[in-house]
């Protein structure tokens, strides 16, 4: 089994590329940021605290988005992997990772880094925004916010992996089909 975790700041382009490895592979997409739009979408209790927390551009809880993967993975049978966009985002999710797919026999196979700069993001996001609907596309504050967390609590993540020799790192500003490219080379070497 092979879990690949998509990893790259908010306009990095992680659900643009998730799509085109679920269809080459097919690997179970778990993104925990269209879970969570999917549960604010329908008005859930979990939809509505995360709602709260996302409006100021800030990330979900680790105890939410720790039991959802932890549900996501225990109940998906019969498939060949997982790519995970957008998940872990803090250390703690890491760790949490870690210890889930230990549960199950497996482990993460590689973390695939988009590095994208700053203002190459910002402009991302503002464009998806004019289209996509979503609320912490529109607000270059809330933007600023979200790209400020990930520097702060989520690069810690790749360091995680980067002692283990499972992070991979791929230039984001290439063009949407070069980044393809360079992404299924990777997996193929680690198939």
């Amino acid at each position: 089994m092979i879990n690949i975790l998509l990893f790259g700041p908010p306009g990095a382009g992680k659900g643009t590329q998730a799509e085109f490895i679920v269809e080459r592979y097919g690997l179970t997409e778990l993104s925990t940021g269209e879970i969570i739009r999917q549960e604010v979408a329908t008005g859930s209790d979990l939809g509505k605290e995360v709602a709260l927390q996302m409006a100021g551009g800030h990330l979900a809880s680790d105890e939410i988005v720790i039991d959802i993967i932890d549900h996501c993975i225990k109940t998906s049978t019969n498939v060949d992997g997982h790519i995970f966009d957008g998940f872990p985002r803090t250390l703690k999710q890491a760790e949490a990772l870690d210890s889930i797919l230990e549960s199950v026999g497996h482990s993460v196979t590689a973390l695939i880094s988009l590095e994208v700069p700053r203002e190459v993001l910002i402009n991302r996001m503002k464009e998806r925004g004019k289209n996509s609907g979503r609320l912490d596309d529109k607000d270059e504050a809330v933007m600023n916010n979200r790209i400020d967390i990930y520097d702060q609590k989520t690069m810690i993540v790749k360091d995680h992996y980067k002692k283990f020799g499972k992070c991979v790192e791929v230039d984001g500003c290439k063009t949407m089909d070069e980044v393809a490219v360079e992404i299924r080379t990777i997996i193929d070497a680690l198939r």
